[in-house]
């Protein structure tokens, strides 16, 4: 027979979510479930923007122009400039 319990870890001990207790002396496998928390989505935004953001003043050193209007109506005719095409 199988049951399951939800809950999570915390200081070595299973903490179950709705107070419910895992028979002594049983065999059992767990499995842990992989999720992000906010502040693990939080974190990993807030170091892609500082990268961003340290790249375009890098780039702003060192004179690099911003792209130009050209650019602008390429992608306002929705072309995709991933796909290599025969000009």
């Amino acid at each position: 027979m199988l049951s399951s319990y939800e809950g999570y870890f915390a200081r070595n001990r299973f903490i179950s979510v709705d107070k419910s207790k895992i028979p002594e002396r049983r065999r059992a496998i767990v499995t842990i479930i992989e999720e992000e928390n906010k502040e693990d989505i939080i974190k990993g935004q807030r170091k892609a923007f500082n990268e961003f953001m340290r790249a375009m003043k890098e780039m702003d050193a060192l004179g690099v122009e911003p792209l130009g209007e050209e650019f602008d109506e390429i992608i306002s005719q929705r072309v995709n400039i991933t796909r290599e095409l025969d000009l």
